[in-house]
């Protein structure tokens, strides 16, 4: 859930700043010392879920080809 948290508020302040990651470091020890989990994890689940939330690539198949 602390990873889903951090996914949303990296995304709405990497938009609403001037500066990519500015101020990220700082929210992500806050969520760090409030729920009890290593950034480096919330870090990892995070990924987990954007690539997850990513529709696969399509493929060729063999009856296109003709």
């Amino acid at each position: 859930m602390a990873a889903a948290l951090w996914s949303e508020v990296a995304s709405s302040s990497y938009s609403s700043s001037r500066r990519p990651g500015a101020g990220q470091a700082a929210l992500l020890r806050r969520l760090e010392a409030s729920a009890h989990v290593p950034a480096r994890l919330l870090l990892t689940v995070a990924s987990w879920m954007a690539r997850a939330s990513t529709p696969p690539a399509a493929e060729e198949g063999w009856a296109e080809c003709s």
